[in-house]
């Protein structure tokens, strides 16, 4: 066979072919394979940056103080990430579903609760390096934040403990016949209760066994059953005097209306805790006993006008009528909360008319000085301004932006005192009439307050110490209805009877002031104790930080 038919032979002869199709699918199966190892690797390695990249931004928030060390040292400790760069940020997460997601971090907005990292390296690539010299550029970042609570409360500081103005007033809004001596409130004054400790004994007195916290907030309980669970809460914890005096208390009241305990609490996501739980939340507030029972009183009788009389009891007067109305404080709150940042308390709007009667002398022999004063205080509010955990307990901070209620008082008389809502209309009051022939009218004003609200902060000594901390409003005068006298604006009638050059007027006028102003120092201190069992005091707002409670970080972006 020549040549040319050997090769026409070999051109037509399939041997071999399978072979050289084989070659080349297995070349591309193997390039494939190559480049879908690159793949994986690579989301490898940005699984692995991912996954360090929370881990830092864990680290960071933990220690905002330190948030580059920290988050710096997260990726050296796991997995010895060599970085191209690292970007630490520190600033407030806002949790609000009303925020979009991309706006609730701000960088370097207070308070600071949250870090957020950025962080770029590179992941090596292998069978590509056909394709590209250079390995891939690989990036991971995360937001995380630190949760915080604080439980705090506003309330005055319980300096006065006058017991027949307290147990009157106390009596009425409780619903029962109140004789606590000095000595109980005393008691009471000096004892904080465990708030979950006592939501535990609330649990017993609402016949609930298994459920949350939120069960027992949500249960028909009396002012009763909340006295004798805080008699058990003192008593547990060896507190006996104050258990007695709660115990006195609660079988003084005849009431049997329910109370809607969210008035008088909020422990936030405590409520979602397990009943008997209270040891492992990790919140250790406590709250002073004299407190929750001014505050049980308010959420009581929240409504209703309390009318107390006083009779001649004060010295140097012979009448005394005292009477309050109590209003809802706007949208809602409870005395005490449990919260984050954004939580806040406020004390309830309170009317006052006291009506006293001061028996008269010389020209105003067997005549009466009749004296009525208003009061009207709009509620004061705390607000949470900001939970700060620090690295070690003794370095958290909370801080409560606190506005003193706004203070007006009259002496004259209030044509709508229960309309706690309205805009008070006060007249000049008729404070003298000698059968029809001396009338002589007053009137005075004094307004105490301002419209801004002031940073009190609380150091974790202070928390542990239950340290109060006050908002004081400007322009205060200690002596309320002593000013009031001092700047009282009379006007004498005399009828039928010539006055030559007002010398009888001015005779008059200057009668009533000697004959007032020897009792104004019993008069502030009625008003005073009325306001101070209302836990008000004038042109000022006591706050208390109670407990604080810094969770773990939690990635959240």
């Amino acid at each position: 066979m020549n040549f040319r038919n050997r090769l026409g032979s070999l051109s037509r002869s399939e041997d071999g072919t399978v072979a050289i199709i084989s070659a080349i699918v297995m070349t591309v199966m193997i390039g494939f394979a190559a480049i879908a190892v690159d793949v994986a690797s690579i989301h490898f390695d940005n699984r692995r940056l991912q996954g360090a990249t929370d881990l830092a931004a864990i680290a960071a928030a933990s220690n905002t103080a330190n948030a580059t060390q920290a988050a710096s040292a997260t990726f050296t400790d796991n997995g010895g990430w060599v970085l191209n760069s690292l970007t630490v940020e520190t600033g407030n997460y806002d949790p609000s579903s009303t925020k979009p997601l991309d706006q609730r971090f701000v960088a370097d907005q207070l308070p600071i609760n949250a870090a957020r990292v950025v962080a770029r390296a590179d992941s090596p690539i292998y069978f590509a390096r056909i394709f590209q010299s250079n390995d891939v550029g690989i990036a991971a970042s995360a937001i995380a934040t630190r949760p915080a609570e604080a439980a705090f409360s506003i309330g005055s500081r319980l300096l006065s403990l006058e017991g027949g103005i307290i147990n009157a007033i106390l009596g009425q809004m409780l619903g029962g016949n109140v004789n606590l001596r000095v000595m109980d409130y005393r008691s009471l004054a000096d004892v904080d209760i465990d708030l979950l400790k006592f939501m535990d004994q609330l649990a017993i007195e609402a016949d609930i066994e298994a459920g949350t916290y939120q069960q027992v907030l949500d249960a028909d309980l009396t002012a009763g059953n909340i006295l004798s669970a805080m008699a058990r809460t003192a008593r547990t914890d060896s507190n006996l005097d104050a258990a007695e005096a709660l115990e006195d208390l609660a079988q003084a009241l005849s009431g049997s209306t329910p109370v809607d305990l969210t008035r008088l609490l909020s422990i936030g996501k405590a409520a979602n805790a397990q009943i008997g739980t209270s040891s492992q939340y990790g919140l250790a507030a406590a709250v002073n006993a004299l407190q929750m029972v001014n505050a049980l009183a308010l959420v009581s009788n929240g409504t209703h006008q309390v009318d107390v009389d006083l009779g001649a009891t004060i010295p140097g007067l012979t009448n005394t009528q005292l009477s309050l109305v109590i209003g809802e404080p706007p949208q809602g709150t409870s005395w005490i909360t449990v919260g984050e940042k954004g939580a806040f308390v406020r004390t309830a709007q309170t009317r006052i008319k006291l009506t006293v009667e001061v028996g008269g002398t010389g020209l105003l022999a067997a005549t009466k000085i009749r004296l009525p004063i208003f009061i009207d205080v709009a509620y004061a509010e705390g607000r949470l301004a900001a939970v700060t955990c620090g690295a070690t307990p003794a370095t958290h901070q909370v801080t409560v932006a606190t506005q003193p209620g706004i203070l007006n008082t009259w002496i004259g008389e209030v044509t709508n005192f229960t309309a706690v809502n309205e805009t008070p209309s006060v007249n000049a009051a008729q404070l003298v009439d000698v059968a029809g022939l001396v009338r002589i009218s007053g009137s005075a004003h004094i307004n105490v307050g301002n419209m801004s609200a002031q940073n009190l902060v609380f150091s974790a000594t202070d928390i542990s110490n239950r340290t109060y901390k006050t908002a004081v409003t400007q322009n205060y005068t200690q002596s309320l209805v002593t000013s009031l006298a001092e700047n009282l604006n009379l006007s004498v009638n005399v009828l039928n009877l010539p006055d030559l050059l007002g010398l009888l007027a001015n005779q008059y006028k200057a009668l009533v002031r000697s004959l007032l102003l020897p009792v104004t120092p019993a008069l502030d201190t009625i008003v005073y104790t009325t306001l101070t069992t209302l836990g008000i005091r004038l042109g000022e707002a006591d706050v208390t930080v109670h407990g604080v409670r810094c969770n773990n970080p939690v990635v959240v972006q």
